[in-house]
Formats: structure tokens, sequence, C-alpha cells
């Protein structure tokens, strides 16, 4: 049976006969994003209770389901306020929990047998220098980050559509290959609400550009959308191949076997590709999946059959391997953002609602 994620992937593009099942589901995508349209409609004229921290918040979010980059986003954010002297605490859902308040896992505080979900992990592990509070809620989170540490500023990783939290800023990552989505809303398509809500976006940050080409097509497509939201562009660029016992290695010309559990694989190979690895062989799994230590010894075992140098995932998967990780020196491929742009000004915009206070709003 074909996993669910590849069938959603197929529908979303269209793929042989899935076009067919995508076209069926036009309708209901056009009744899922009319809800979500009503549904913002009614925040914006305060029909909705909002929770509200005691300091300013800052959302980075999309419009589209899957890994479009927002957690590297917000780790660049969040370094950059640091340096600039800033406190700063991230407010994150943990997908590994559904019930209980929001956790700092910045301490480090919980079972062995119940960590949180990878990326409030690769939150923690990244940003040395926060407070990461992840729980059920993300409005629940960044309202006790406000209480219990006091920063300066709320960052809230993925908060564009959690409208139950009080925001001042949103900043919203769109992908460049497909900046609005493909297939439409789902379930036919890949977009949470109709690109009309892109209207809403403080700061628009387009992601993964490739190398030699120009945003200024999308620049002046978003500018229909809102000529007030400034425009940041970025890439992820690979550095190293982090070794699981510390140390990292020039990924240039070793022959690797990759595995990852994230939203958009293909773009975990592109970047492979771009640090110089030859991968004889890529095996993706559903996104956030939980690796038994039966998959990793046979990755382990193809790696051997193939005659590779390595095994390697993506950061967000390696901080989740845990001692077998460890055992079969599965190494990471860390990536930087190359940001340009708006950059400058952004990090200005969000200064300036430091010093404020936050947005006021009537």
């Amino acid at each position: 049976m074909k996993r669910p994620d590849l069938v959603f992937r197929s529908i979303a593009e269209r793929r042989g006969g899935w076009r067919f099942a995508g076209m069926a589901l036009s309708p209901a995508g056009a009744v899922f994003g009319l809800a979500a349209n009503l549904r913002r409609r009614a925040y914006s004229l305060g029909l909705g209770r909002k929770l509200r921290a005691c300091v300013p918040v800052v959302s980075v979010g999309n419009i589209e389901v899957g890994g479009i980059g927002k957690t590297p986003v917000t780790v660049w954010l969040a370094r950059r306020l640091v340096s600039a002297g800033f406190e700063i605490a991230v407010a994150a859902r943990d997908l590994n929990r559904r019930s209980g308040p929001p956790l700092n896992a910045s301490l480090g505080a919980w079972s062995s047998d119940s960590p949180p979900s990878d990326e409030v992990l690769m939150l923690a592990k990244q940003l040395p220098g926060c407070s990461v509070f992840a729980g059920p809620s993300k409005a629940q989170a960044a309202v006790r980050a406000a209480a219990e540490v006091s920063p300066d500023l709320v960052l809230v990783d993925d908060g564009f559509q959690h409208l139950t939290l009080h925001r001042d800023m949103d900043i919203v990552v769109l992908d460049f290959e497909h900046p609005l989505g493909t297939g439409g809303v789902i379930p036919a398509g890949t977009l949470r609400e109709f690109p009309s809500a892109l209207s809403a976006a403080d700061c628009f940050w387009v992601n993964r550009v490739p190398a030699g080409r120009s945003p200024e097509w999308l620049t002046r497509t978003l500018s229909l959308f809102s000529t007030r939201a400034s425009v940041v562009n970025s890439r992820p660029v690979p550095v190293a191949l982090e070794m699981p016992g510390g140390g990292s290695v020039d990924p240039k010309g070793l022959r690797v076997v990759a595995f990852c559990g994230i939203g958009q694989p293909s773009s975990f190979r592109t970047t492979l590709a771009e640090a110089g690895c030859e991968t004889v062989h890529f095996q993706d799994f559903p996104d956030h999946h939980v690796f038994t230590v039966a998959e990793l010894v046979a990755l382990e075992e193809k790696r051997k059959a193939l005659k590779a140098d390595l095994l390697v995932t993506t950061e967000k998967d390696a901080v989740k391997l845990g001692e077998p990780g460890i055992r079969l020196n599965i190494c990471a491929l860390r990536i930087e953002l190359d940001v340009w742009g708006g950059s400058d000004r952004l990090l200005e915009d969000i200064a300036g609602l430091v010093r404020e206070g936050g947005k006021r709003e009537p």
C-alpha cells in the first residue's frame, strides 16, 4: 500500500492518474479554503478571542503544508536578534504531546521515553542562547515563555494560521519554486488557505532561491498581495557534515547513503548535490518519522553493500536518532542560510517593535 504522504504528493502534483483524484478533490479544497478565509476574516474583525503575551510576538509561518524552511528562518532570526543584544524566546508546537502545559525544552527536563518532537529538539540544540517553549498549543507556549523568562520578544515557529494568538508581525516564508503552492488548497493541493491570505503578511521571505536565479519576478507578483510587506530572499548553503561524536568533515567528493523524514525530501537531495556529495542511495520517509533501530541498521547495511563512505541525514532528523545514530556514525548535513534583500529592514522593524512594546491595536 502506498504511503499516505506519497499519495498526497502525487495528487497535489497531478502525477499520472492521480490528476483525476486532484480534480475530484478540488471542490473540497475550495470549501476548506473558504472556511479558512472566513475564520481569518472573523478574527480580523475581532470576533475571535486572542491570547496576548506581555511582550511583542513575531510569527514565522507560511500558507503551504510541508517543509518550506520556516524553522531555519526562525533560527536565523533568533541568532541575529540575540547577537544584537535582545533576549529571545521561541514558541513551537510539540507534536509528541497532545495535552499538558508548555515546557521549556531548553532545560532538557523530559523523560528519555517521551522527548519533544524533532523541530523542537532542533530549535533547542541550535539556539542555546534562547529559551524554547513547546507544547500542544503554540499560543499557550508563547504566553508562558513571555511570563516565565521575560524576553524582549517571542518568535513563533509556524504561527501564520495560529489566529488565537495575537502577533505583532507576520513573516510568511515561501518556496521560490512554488510560492503559491501546488494543486490548490488541501486536500486537492498543498495550500493551507487561499493565496489572498498573503495580504496579512508584514514580510515575505522567499526561501530556496537557486544559485544564479533572480527572485525579482516573484517580488513583483507578491506586491499584488501586499505593497507594504518587505521582501527577504534566502537560499540554504551546505557547510559541513557534522559527526555524531563531535567534529565535522568536508562533504565534497564523498559517496553517501542519504535518508530523511522531512516535508520536501527533494530539497535535501538537491542540497547534498550542491555540497559535492555523490548520493549512491536515497531513501525518504514520512515527515516527522521516528526511525527504528531496524531501519537505521538496514540503511547501514545498504551503505556497506554500496561501499559508500557515510550515512547522512538532515539536522532535523539527526536530533532524534540518539545512541543508534552515534553507534552507526550517522552524519548530519549542516546548512546555513545565505540571506539578502530586505533583511536589514526586517531586523530594524523587529527592533522597533521591541522598543515600542508591540503593535498598538484599538
